[in-house]
């Protein structure tokens, strides 16, 4: 029996435009990017593009982030669900990460 391991990527469908939602997730007071090497998400977009991002956690959850989102863009009339589908790829919540990383404000 031979176990071989292999390497597993994530390939994400998604068109990453910079708009105000898009914007938002990457600001520093709302995702901290992460400093390793191996903290990085392949995303390819509609056109079969690849593009390697770094990941970013976010500090707060995604209905915090939405609040502040709907504090700061009145005129934007998007709901929480899709809010949390727009969400970049490679900005990941802290609850996907293991337990033992701490990140300090």
């Amino acid at each position: 029996m031979h176990n071989r391991h292999t390497a597993t990527r994530l390939y994400v469908c998604t068109s990453i435009t910079p708009t105000g939602h898009y914007i938002f997730y990457i600001r520093d007071d709302i995702s901290y990017q992460l400093p390793g090497k191996g903290d990085t998400i392949i995303a390819k977009d509609d056109l079969g593009n690849i593009t390697t991002y770094r990941k970013r956690l976010l500090f707060y959850n995604l209905c915090e982030n939405y609040e502040l989102f709907t504090e700061e863009n009145k005129n934007v009339n998007l709901n929480r669900s899709v809010f949390a589908v727009l969400r970049p790829p490679f900005v990941v919540p802290q609850a996907s990460l293991a337990h033992r990383i701490c990140v300090y404000l």
